[in-house]
């Protein structure tokens, strides 16, 4: 009963999913057609793949080892180019936002504070150089008494 409630609420997302998707996809200039099919077939694709539906014939079977390799796979029909091509597309959809994310959001108190703090920046390389080369004064006690007594 409760995994059923949840293949249900995960249908549910998928589609809202897909059908903000194909606002983007139609911008990407994907065709009518393919739309078409994407949209009559998407929850078919789903099944097979996850699972929840039986492979009735050897084209089903093909579809999912298809599937299971789309990075390196060619389809051998519409139905396999247009599930590939959902998938990189929403893998690409999914690093583009992880991008804008990590971009964007910011402390807004702290977000304006230095990485390097000034108290622990390093300094240039030239005055380390000079620092090492500088050859430290001779300063005897008595040097230290004498200014400290007429100060």
């Amino acid at each position: 009963m409760r995994d059923k409630l949840i293949q249900n609420v995960q249908k549910k997302h998928n589609n809202k999913k897909l059908i903000q998707d194909l606002v983007e996809l139609r911008k990407a200039g994907w065709s009518n057609f393919h739309l078409d099919l994407l949209k009559k077939h998407f929850s078919f694709y789903r099944g097979l793949v996850t699972g929840e539906i039986q492979p009735k014939d050897n084209k089903h079977k093909h579809f999912i080892d298809t599937i299971k390799n789309w990075r390196n796979a060619k389809p051998s029909n519409v139905h396999e180019e247009i599930y590939i091509n959902y998938i990189k597309f929403d893998n690409e959809e999914k690093i583009k936002n992880k991008k804008y994310i990590k971009k964007e959001i910011r402390d807004p108190v702290w977000g304006n504070i230095a990485e390097v703090p000034d108290g622990l920046k390093q300094y240039p390389s030239e005055i380390l150089q000079k620092w090492k080369d500088a050859e430290p004064e001779q300063i005897t006690v008595y040097d230290w008494y004498d200014d400290l007594k007429y100060r």
